[in-house]
């Protein structure tokens, strides 16, 4: 039907040409044999290198995995028992309670971050009605952390090469309590050969929680001294949580170098050498890894309504995690750094000491107890004691001791520091020479 078109056109070329186009039509014949060759090359020198990759990447996994089970079994044995590693798995919260079934939710669904009232947990806790209004007021405002910064430390409060950075939790109108710190424990500069630094923690005082109009004088102290770290959240006992997480905040962002952290009351006292010393003598591996205070192990929330620390079942249920006692903690910048990284992964909860211990938790650490911290000390009532203003003994070896008026601060400090409980001092201990 088509005559002149060849069946095999290759063949009639060939047949036709010359020998020099023969040569040609062969050479054509077999470049896509030498095609095929090179594409084979190609193939055989990819997977070449995809195994070199992937063997690479197989190393670089176990070198990553002995790097990190050498730091964990350096932080074990270097840790002097300071701190303890335990196992934890995040979100494991059962039971319908309110903050357990919104851990949860933030464990799979991230922070909301909100600060609009959370209608919510009107129709979520079954007893909401019945809960004292502070309960109430915390619950739709659990997910708010943004405050802003109405007074900040000046550039004197956070040198660089700060060694121990004072955290002092205090209320707008504690004036003289901020003042018997200044002059006692709480000097800013340099103590034993290292740069200590104070900062006071405030929030703002509510018109109506019924307090004053003392922002002017507020304002005066901050400029005088500035040591003052002020947000605009409403400063109640409910909201200290989120105080300690705006200040690990404000630390991640200003001052991460610091080497220790002590966190405390401004009711509490302080023997700042006797914590110096304590530091000094820490191995340098164990006191990046340092959290240390009055340790609650076996906490568990009380049901009494008449307690400031209520949590009622509805809330919380199940046991606390280990927690310092709020008068006074003593961690390394390392691990407030960690902390801060952790915090935003923990929900708020209503008692703040218990809020630490919880992000603690998260981080896998359990913090360690110390006797140098008495924040728990129960004191007598002798009123005898009180009209001539006697200070209650305490044994000179304890860094932290919670519960004091500045009266009894002030004189604490200027009497050697603190006072032996035997009836009457040693005369080794009174030629002992004063703290300050």
């Amino acid at each position: 039907m088509f005559p002149n078109v060849p069946l095999f056109p290759g063949v009639g070329e060939a047949a036709r040409s010359p020998p020099g186009g023969l040569l040609q039509t062969q050479a054509w014949t077999l470049r896509p044999r030498a095609f095929q060759l090179q594409l084979g090359i190609n193939v055989a020198a990819l997977v070449r290198r995809s195994w070199c990759l992937l063997c690479a990447m197989l190393l670089l996994n176990v070198l990553v995995c002995c790097i990190l089970a050498t730091l964990s079994w350096k932080l074990r044995q270097d840790q002097s028992g300071l701190l303890k590693l335990v196992s934890v798995r995040s979100g494991n919260w059962s039971g319908p309670s309110f903050w357990n079934t919104e851990q949860r939710r933030l464990n799979f669904i991230g922070p909301r971050d909100s600060c609009e009232a959370d209608r919510r947990v009107v129709t979520q806790v079954w007893d909401y009605n019945a809960l004292p209004r502070r309960l109430q007021d915390f619950l739709l405002y659990i997910h708010c952390r943004k405050s802003s910064v109405l007074q900040a430390p000046g550039p004197r409060g956070r040198p660089p090469d700060l060694f121990l950075l004072l955290a002092v939790k205090s209320l707008v109108p504690h004036f003289g309590r901020r003042q018997a710190i200044r002059q006692t424990w709480g000097r800013a500069g340099v103590l034993a050969n290292r740069t200590v630094a104070t900062v006071f923690l405030l929030g703002q005082m509510s018109p109506e929680d019924h307090y004053p109009d003392l922002r002017g004088m507020l304002g005066k102290e901050a400029a005088l001294h500035r040591d003052l770290l002020q947000w605009e959240f409403r400063d109640t006992p409910l909201n200290s949580s989120l105080k300690e997480a705006l200040f690990l905040q404000w630390f991640h962002r200003n001052c991460p170098w610091t080497r220790f952290v002590l966190e405390a009351h401004d009711d509490s006292f302080i023997n700042t050498f006797q914590v110096l010393d304590f530091l000094e003598t820490l191995p340098r591996a164990s006191s990046n890894f340092l959290f240390i205070g009055d340790v609650i192990n076996d906490g568990r929330p009380p049901r009494d309504r008449g307690l400031l620390d209520f949590v009622p079942p509805s809330i919380f249920t199940g046991a606390y995690p280990p927690y310092a006692a709020s008068g006074g903690f003593l961690l390394s910048g390392e691990v407030a750094v960690r902390l801060h990284n952790v915090s935003r992964r923990v929900l708020l909860f209503p008692v703040h000491d218990v809020y630490m211990g919880l992000c603690l938790r998260e981080l896998g650490l359990v913090p360690q107890k110390h006797p140098g911290f008495a924040t728990l000390l129960v004191r007598p009532d002798h009123d005898d004691d009180k009209e001539r203003g006697e200070v209650v003994c305490v044994d000179r070896r304890l860094m932290v001791v919670s519960g004091h008026t500045p009266q009894e601060i002030l004189r604490m400090w200027s009497t050697a520091g603190v006072r032996l409980c035997q009836a009457t001092a040693t005369q080794e201990h009174a030629q002992e020479p004063t703290l300050n």
